[in-house]
């Protein structure tokens, strides 16, 4: 068989690899989506006709969102054969990436799916990352050509079908004569291999080194990997209820703020992931001026204005939350910092139309600079001030009139490039 060849109404597009079987992508004519098709190589022998047959009958029965669909069969041809979907992933193009969350999401239904096939009477025998397919980011448990239905199977495998088990994810007993029995048991210890391999990041399953993966993990492993197949998990369940604790811990950890370091290396800068933990970030911060500052230092124009612009509906609660933090601040206020106040209240206000909370920001900070004498804000909040009085001249005259005292203190160290306008400097003249 070569691309380009026909089974039927498919083409053939890609050879795939397959041990007693042949496997294809494949394509219909005119149409985009891709299929793969797996059959019985010509010439086999009648044990591997009735192992394939049975690999058949098994993917009949299973019908769950989390094994591998037959989509079309064809089961008394000379080389049988079916079609599934096409899955371009495997756990194994997973096991590199360092998102946890994701690993335990695609590991809770893996388990799924075999916990249903083991309802089933199934057991599968060949558990490990490849045969863990991800199409559309669910996972289908594949390759059933192991696997044997419990107390009503009459074909065993022979030796030379025996070596097709996977080393290093076969259980101990399974080398030992027990293959051909199939246990839940069994399946778990290739499953708890699989789990490692996943968490270790690809690492190697015939030397398990239990601290390369997140505790609960390791916990999963160290039990389902015994020895003695009665030491270990009797079922999946107990290995899901385990893997949703620490999906529910790893949730409650993202749900905390993040530094900004963390944020910067984890999300795309400008995404609404990104910008939504800048808001937490903000919103969780404490009475600590330095704190305030560091954080805002980091922060660009952009990432503030863009949180402001997103969070608008709580815009007021971040700026009441800035001021009462800043006034309360249980540290000494540095010099610098109040620079990085000033410049953030040029942002709120920048995109804030609540006169009040802006106008309490201005009165806030221009006592703060003027107490400090800071300079650098003095000349940030003129720019503020000038900005605000052609803009809404009507609801900052008054303003401007009743903190004229402090804004005669700031005239003289603005220089005359940063003054006042002339209707500001009209007013606290009088």
């Amino acid at each position: 068989m070569e691309i380009g060849d026909h089974i039927d109404k498919y083409i053939v597009t890609e050879i795939m690899h397959g041990g007693m079987s042949e496997v294809y992508r494949v394509m219909i004519d005119g149409a985009p989506i891709r299929f793969v098709l797996k059959r019985l190589k010509e010439g086999a022998t009648e044990e591997q006709l009735k192992l394939f047959r049975r690999e058949m009958r098994i993917l009949q029965r299973l019908k769950h969102i989390h094994v591998i669909e037959v989509l079309e069969e064809h089961y008394d041809d000379e080389c049988p054969y079916y079609v599934m979907p096409s899955c371009n992933k495997s756990l194994v193009d997973v096991a590199t990436t360092n998102d946890n969350y994701k690993k335990v999401i695609l590991s809770l239904q893996m388990c799924e799916g075999i916990r249903f096939m083991h309802d089933n009477d199934v057991r599968h025998r060949d558990i490990k990352p490849q045969n863990i397919l991800i199409k559309d980011d669910i996972v289908k448990v594949a390759d059933f050509g192991l696997s044997r239905f419990v107390d009503r199977d009459t074909t065993t495998l022979t030796s030379t079908s025996l070596a097709a088990g996977t080393l290093g994810y076969m259980p101990p007993e399974y080398s030992k004569g027990k293959f051909k029995d199939g246990t839940i048991q069994g399946d778990i210890y290739m499953a708890g291999k699989t789990l490692y391999y996943l968490f270790s990041n690809g690492g190697d399953v015939s030397n398990v080194r239990i601290n390369r993966v997140p505790l609960p993990i390791a916990t999963i492993v160290e039990k389902a990997t015994q020895e003695n197949p009665e030491d270990r998990y009797s079922s999946l369940t107990p290995i899901i209820d385990a893997l949703n604790e620490f999906k529910s811990s790893l949730e409650a950890i993202d749900r905390q703020p993040k530094s900004i370091k963390e944020i910067k290396e984890k999300y795309q800068k400008g995404s609404s992931e990104y910008i939504e933990e800048i808001y937490k970030h903000i919103i969780s911060l404490p009475e600590e001026s330095m704190k305030w500052g560091n954080s805002i230092r980091q922060l660009s124009k952009e990432d503030l204005v863009e949180m402001l612009k997103h969070k608008r509906d709580c815009i007021n609660t971040i700026a009441n939350h800035f001021m009462e933090c800043i006034g309360n601040t249980s540290d000494y206020i540095q010099f610098d910092d109040i620079d990085q106040f000033v410049r953030f209240t040029q942002y709120i206000i920048s995109v804030n139309k609540d006169v009040a909370t802006n106008q309490q920001l201005l009165s806030f900070f221009i006592d703060l600079s003027v107490n400090y004498n800071r300079w650098p804000s003095m000349i940030i909040l003129s720019s503020i001030l000038n900005d605000v009085v052609n803009a809404d001249p009507e609801h900052y005259k008054l303003f401007i009139y009743n903190h004229k005292s402090q804004l005669r203190e700031m005239q003289p160290n603005l220089g005359l490039n940063n003054n006042f306008n002339s209707e500001i400097s009209r007013i606290i003249a009088k």
